[in-house]
């Protein structure tokens, strides 16, 4: 599943839910609240609380100004690649991120009788 997730020192970033393989691991975060994610875009794997985790298509208004450029480049890539994701996830579905098409105004044009 693919999610946003907050770590400390970074913003809302794309990541997978991961199933522990390891049975200690699987055993010590069942009903701890805590998941298992993967960073997308890095090898980065984090312990996080569910409540710092949305979902992949979830608005999360962030002031990024606060973080280096690198960071936020690096965001930028790694969102690009999610949104990848998602979309052969959900083939057929809707792109949130699509641009809502506006709907066509057409003028008929009048004439005296």
């Amino acid at each position: 599943k693919l999610v946003k997730a907050k770590v400390n020192g970074f913003p809302w970033w794309p990541a997978h839910v991961c199933v522990p393989l390891e049975s200690v691991v699987a055993d010590a975060l069942t009903g701890s609240g805590y998941t298992l994610i993967s960073s997308v875009g890095n090898p980065g794997m984090f312990v996080v609380n569910e409540k710092e985790m949305v979902d992949f298509t979830e608005d999360t208004d962030e002031d990024l100004t606060e973080y280096d450029k690198s960071i936020v480049n690096e965001l930028h890539e790694s969102t690009a690649i999610a949104k990848k994701l998602w979309r052969l996830q959900n083939l057929g579905v809707a792109s949130p991120w699509s641009k809502k098409s506006r709907p066509c105004v057409i003028e008929e044009k009048k004439t005296a009788h």
